[in-house]
């Protein structure tokens, strides 16, 4: 099990989210988180990769949101509902 936190995203958008010009310049920025990921990702296919923002990016706002983000390479044993949900999702996906 291996935890990465990046604060990353999270400076680009405040600085890059503003026109069309800069948000190609956020693409990069992405393109280079995944490059840094990479490496941590094992070659077999046996493995389940969880993303976790702990909040979203109001585009309007060019702030922080009330919602944050997740995503999961393989199908969850349950939906989480809130940031805490996600001590739990973790123990049953490394059950499995």
């Amino acid at each position: 099990m291996v935890f990465v936190y990046l604060p990353l995203p999270d400076i680009a958008h405040h600085l890059l989210f503003r026109n069309l010009r800069e948000i190609v310049e956020l693409r990069k920025v992405y393109g280079k988180i995944m490059n840094i990921i990479k490496p941590l990702i094992p070659p077999s296919k046996d493995y389940a990769i969880l993303i976790v923002s702990d909040h979203g990016f109001d585009i309007k706002e060019h702030y922080h949101s009330q919602w944050g983000f997740w995503s999961l390479n393989i199908k969850p044993p349950f939906v989480p509902n809130k940031i805490t949900d996600f001590k739990r999702l973790v123990l049953k996906i490394a059950m499995i």
